[in-house]
């Protein structure tokens, strides 16, 4: 079988929509066959028979997070991830977010300005998961649910249990069928017949941004099987969640495993695997990682929709080619852009001579401002990166890397780690995402000169035509 085989070559699976693409180019003549039937029935066949394990999205109209494995790759991918997660301290990365900004998040995917309703459904799973190293969501057998959680063994800590008592939720089984409903108003008649689809023995969940009458919320305390988690319920579920799981289409660095250190593009998140598809910098491969060990680093801005992906999707390529230039430093400098200290040079002179006079700090600062425009990085080490903005194109750092003539045209690790840092947190990202990339561009060409200086300055201006015609034969080739 054409499928199995592919299938069977990815030790850590692939996504759907790379399975497709990928039977595609190979057989092309499937593009006549309306709907891609016989791609969907291989995969029904090879699930049946238990040759794969298809991991489906919670968003049944969405392929874009869906995963298969052979049945063998998945289980040994599945051992190795139990094996790294049990080997680090901390289980779950993520990204920090507070509160009101979880909620105004949420609304805004509601409304569509950020996203599908999926990532609406993917943010809430991700808020009641996140405490799981390998978060994962048994598939929903009613269809009328977004997801399920089962607890079964699940310790709770002292937080969650005063969260539990505060909220007035009654835990009697171990398994949650879960549904968002953000802007939908809960009536009697809804809670109704979602409490039909509730299997013997399980309770459900509606999650609401809405006000509920309390005279619906006092019918479903009657017997528990449906219980109402509101707005304040998930504002404060998420003041005593320290790390949520990655967003979709961000950058983050994977924190443990075979990949450690790389950084990757999230391209989606699957919560019955409880695993994330990615694109790994610079080869821009795909690979498939647990959500717990991806880290976001990248632009953390309050943009929306298209514009988020559009600055991730730059600060991502500007990743990737510094990990090209620098393959020697990127990863040791990747590291340091997630806890930098950041000063602007006005601030580093003023804290070296805090006894100038007024007179004195001005000029020295208007100095600075002619020949070191921008950002300071300190690192641990002692060594200092410079990035500079506001229309002056220089990357400059203390440590001794460009002193050897071999690393001219890369960069140190601190000014990888200093460049991403500085991306990430600008207020404006894509603005200062180009003007770097305009910097490295810079750089690269000033020190290509200087090697090509010092090259004629030993074969002698006699030969000069030599090395031009091997440059142009060398260009040619490439």
């Amino acid at each position: 079988d054409v499928v199995y085989g592919i299938l069977d070559t990815k030790r850590d699976g692939m996504s759907y929509q790379a399975l497709m693409s990928l039977i595609l180019r190979e057989l092309p003549l499937l593009k006549l066959v309306p709907g891609m039937n016989v791609l969907d029935s291989s995969l029904a066949n090879l699930e049946s028979v238990g040759k794969i394990v298809y991991k489906r999205s919670m968003s049944k109209s969405t392929t874009s997070s869906q995963q298969l494995f052979t049945y063998k790759n998945y289980s040994l991918l599945m051992a190795k991830i139990e094996k790294d997660v049990f080997a680090t301290k901390i289980k779950f990365f993520g990204r920090r977010i507070t509160p009101d900004r979880f909620v105004d998040e949420l609304r805004r995917l509601d409304t569509g300005d950020l996203d599908d309703r999926d990532d609406q459904v993917t943010r809430i799973a991700g808020l009641v998961m996140s405490d799981a190293a390998v978060p994962q969501s048994p598939s929903d057998p009613t269809g009328v649910f977004d997801f399920t959680v089962d607890i079964e063994g699940y310790q709770f800590r002292p937080e969650q249990l005063n969260l539990i008592k505060r909220l007035d939720f009654v835990v009697k089984s171990s398994v949650f069928h879960c549904k968002v409903m953000i802007n939908e108003k809960i009536t009697p008649a809804i809670v109704h017949k979602i409490k039909k689809a509730v299997p013997e023995g399980d309770q459900g969940v509606l999650f609401t941004c809405t006000v509920t009458n309390p005279a619906t919320i006092a019918d479903t305390k009657i017997d528990r099987v449906i219980q109402i988690i509101n707005e304040d319920g998930i504002r404060d579920w998420c003041s005593i969640t320290p790390t949520m799981p990655c967003k979709k289409n961000s950058v983050s660095l994977v924190m443990y495993g075979d990949s450690e250190g790389k950084v990757v593009m999230v391209r989606s998140l699957n919560y019955e695997s409880g695993l994330a598809t990615v694109t790994l910098a610079p080869d821009r491969v795909e690979a498939t990682l647990p959500i717990g060990c991806l880290k976001e680093v990248g632009p953390d801005t309050a943009t929306t929709g298209d514009e988020f992906d559009e600055v991730s999707e730059s600060f991502f390529d500007l990743v990737c080619t510094m990990a090209e230039i620098s393959p020697d430093s990127f990863e040791d400098g990747i590291k340091k852009c997630v806890t930098p200290t950041y000063k602007t040079v006005e601030d580093m002179l003023l804290n070296a001579y805090p006894s100038m006079s007024e007179n004195q700090k001005h000029k020295i600062l208007e100095e600075a401002k002619v020949s070191l425009q921008g950002m300071r990085v300190a690192f641990d080490d002692g060594a200092y990166a410079t990035v500079a903005n506001r229309g002056v194109y220089a990357l400059d750092c203390t440590c001794l890397h460009k002193i050897n003539s071999e690393y001219r045209t890369t960069l140190c690790k601190h000014l990888v780690g200093a460049i991403a840092a500085v991306a990430s947190n600008d207020p404006n990202p894509a603005a200062t995402i180009d003007h770097l990339n305009k910097s490295i561009d810079l750089l690269r060409a000033n020190n290509v000169r200087r090697t090509a200086s010092a090259l004629v300055d030993i074969i002698g201006l006699r030969h000069v035509k030599l090395l031009q015609e091997y440059l142009l034969a060398r260009a040619n080739n490439d």
